[in-house]
């Protein structure tokens, strides 16, 4: 279930996706935001820690958004407006009781813990970075950050329906 992109950049297209996306294109279809944000985040994983680990937290948080919106649209505006719980609850408690749209499960499966912990802890960081905390980031916590957004983003957007994303998804 795990992508790992050690050596691959999260912007190489790859082959069995490209018809898919460009029909999307050719619909004037966007991309998911949480999917946007994620490039971002990826682009200064080397340059800039800090603003790596900000934008993979805000891609989850949008991703996740953008996900319940889709499989729950009456819950739409609740997640578009108000405080939602904190995110590794929602990935825990609430995205399981949720519709799966890619055809092979009725419901989206559990979040792996590994995935949440992981996420969870991306989140208390970045946190103490926007709240002014002046914390040492570890390259290998960020990557390990990227990797699992990247993962969850793609999950989600396979369970949304997205044919492509299961391109994305290696194991």
């Amino acid at each position: 279930m795990a992508l790992h992109l050690p050596d691959m950049d999260a912007l190489d297209l790859r082959t069995e996706v490209a018809a898919d996306l460009s029909g999307l294109l050719d619909a004037h279809i966007r991309a998911p935001l949480g999917q946007v944000l994620m490039r971002e985040a990826w682009r200064n994983r080397e340059s800039n820690l800090r603003s790596a680990l900000v934008m993979a937290v805000a891609a989850v948080e949008t991703g996740a958004k953008e996900f319940v919106a889709r499989a729950a649209p009456d819950a739409a505006w609740l997640v578009e407006n108000l405080q939602s719980p904190p995110l590794h609850k929602i990935l825990a408690d609430y995205l399981p009781t949720l519709p799966s749209r890619c055809g092979q499960a009725d419901f989206v499966p559990p979040i792996p813990e590994s995935w949440r912990m992981v996420l969870k802890r991306g989140v208390e960081d970045r946190n103490k970075v926007v709240h002014g905390r002046d914390i040492e980031l570890d390259a290998d916590m960020i990557e390990r950050l990227l990797a699992t957004s990247l993962d969850l983003l793609y999950f989600l957007d396979y369970h949304s329906g997205y044919g492509w994303a299961q391109a994305g998804d290696a194991e």
